[in-house]
């Protein structure tokens, strides 16, 4: 994990879509088995792993996809919705919370899905350099009720709250990847103003 990240200056028509103190992945990090993980987590920040804040998109974009948990959780998982706290990274964290807008949210899953992403918003970048590119968010707590497939959203607009829905061990982050037009993916990090992580799981 990477901390205090906190001074980024994204690419023009980029806004940070969420906070860079805590950075539990990037997009040269090996996964078990020399699995690459191309996409960047950004880990909550605040009480309770920063459960609940908002996350925002990044460029403006036009909403293709949103998945929730609530209606498949054959591929979003299992809405956890039980009373209590369950165990992340060692910490413990309640299951649910009350948001204005959202309602009872249920921050975590009690399976991964077959999707594996939890809550999940896939966007098509307009205009800038990335025209045309896909962003996908995913692992969110929530999506903004007020948003649909079709809806443009502009830079910084709210696009859901922080959660760990499809992640079974790690602490809450938000994962986002960018898939060029031919289904290539590229390094988020340098369009938000971080380094470049260029390194090949071998």
């Amino acid at each position: 994990m990477r901390e205090g990240i906190a001074l980024a200056r994204p690419a023009p028509g980029f806004v940070l879509p969420y906070a860079l103190q805590r950075v539990y992945g990037t997009f040269g990090d090996c996964r078990p088995g020399g699995r690459q993980h191309r996409g960047l987590d950004l880990g909550g920040v605040g009480p309770n792993a920063g459960l609940g804040t908002p996350v925002r998109a990044m460029v403006r974009s036009r909403i293709l996809f949103i998945g929730r948990p609530e209606d498949d959780p054959a591929r979003f998982g299992t809405p956890d919705l039980r009373a209590g706290t369950v165990e992340r990274g060692g910490r413990r964290l309640p299951r649910t919370g009350v948001h204005p807008l959202y309602g009872r949210v249920a921050y975590f899953t009690r399976d991964y899905g077959a999707w594996r992403s939890g809550a999940i918003v896939v966007t098509e970048v307009i205009g800038t350099p990335l025209a045309g590119h896909r962003v996908r968010y995913m692992h969110l707590a929530a999506i903004h009720p007020m948003l649909d497939v079709g809806d443009e959203v502009e830079a910084g607009q709210e696009i859901g709250l922080m959660g760990g829905t499809a992640v079974q061990f790690d602490l809450p982050h938000v994962h986002i990847d960018i898939e060029t037009p031919d289904g290539v993916r590229v390094d988020p990090a340098p369009w938000l103003g971080m380094e470049a992580d260029d390194r090949v799981c071998r």
